[in-house]
């Protein structure tokens, strides 16, 4: 009679353990949201944009007369709304996917060397920052970034990278 029992608190045991193992895997396998950023700064403060990539520049800016995008040239051609709209939002701060130590040596096996795409943001207040994007990881899923003078490399998301770069590849013109 207690080994029927013993057998039966011992199944009951191990039905319980294997439940809360697989609960503790597949809580594993769900990603966790960041709360980093690479740097923080308000969108509506932004007022100048210039790109650089592959050697081609474009520098836009916020119209003080009429809070509008212009290409910042003679000709001072809006920029498409279309094109534009989520621009600013995306220079106040991307999210960053890991953080990684690196010092002067290491910045050739990131692309920050010489890195392929800069970006300067222009605040209202007179505050520039440049922003270095070097190469893509060798998952393809992020790009490797830091602030101009920094030794702390960044991983944002490469799909951030490609629509500032496409402003430059792709200008939006205002047709």
């Amino acid at each position: 009679m207690k080994s029927r029992q013993v057998l039966a608190l011992l199944i009951v045991l191990g039905l319980v353990g294997g439940i809360v193992v697989a609960q503790q895997l597949s809580e594993d396998t769900i990603p966790v949201a960041s709360d980093w950023y690479f740097y923080d700064v308000d969108e509506k403060a932004i007022s100048l944009v210039e790109i650089t990539h592959g050697g081609d520049t474009l520098r836009f800016i916020r119209d003080p007369s009429s809070t509008r995008w212009v290409f910042d040239d003679d000709a001072r051609f809006t920029v498409s709304s279309f094109r534009w709209g989520g621009i600013p939002l995306l220079l106040a701060g991307p999210r960053v996917d890991r953080f990684l130590n690196a010092n002067a040596d290491d910045l050739a096996r990131y692309g920050l060397d010489a890195p392929p795409t800069v970006i300067r943001v222009g605040m209202d207040d007179g505050l520039t920052f440049e922003l270095h994007v070097g190469i893509l990881t060798p998952d393809g899923v992020n790009q490797y970034a830091m602030h101009d003078g920094a030794s702390q490399v960044v991983l944002v998301d490469s799909s951030w990278a490609e629509v500032l770069v496409r402003l430059v590849t792709e200008p939006p013109y205002d047709l």
